[in-house]
């Protein structure tokens, strides 16, 4: 008899990271894409979904999220000392078995 075989079957899952600009290394201004630790983007696009004003990142930083268009890392002490920030959006196939390993 033939083996049977079962197909892994695919989703697509949206996949949020956020970014602020850092300098170069060569002198660059705010021309490097540093991605925010996942719990951080996590917690940017949850205050972006409530329409807070700003959240709160740490290293007395916060972003500032009032302009939908353009999205800024702001000091605390000093929030005219700013870096721009950005928010990407992709898709990501993630087959059944990769879901059940994630929710054990």
């Amino acid at each position: 008899t033939p083996a049977t075989v079962q197909a892994k079957k695919t989703k697509k899952v949206k996949i949020i990271e956020w970014f602020w600009a850092n300098d170069g290394p060569k002198g660059g201004w705010q021309d490097v894409w540093v991605p925010y630790p996942a719990i951080v983007s996590a917690k940017i696009e949850a205050s972006l979904n409530n329409k807070d004003d700003k959240c709160d990142v740490g290293g007395n930083r916060f972003v500032d999220l009032s302009d939908p268009k353009a999205f800024w890392q702001c000091r605390t002490d000093d929030p005219g000392r700013r870096r721009k920030v950005k928010r990407e959006e992709k898709e990501q196939d993630v087959s059944d078995s990769e879901e059940e390993e994630e929710e054990e």
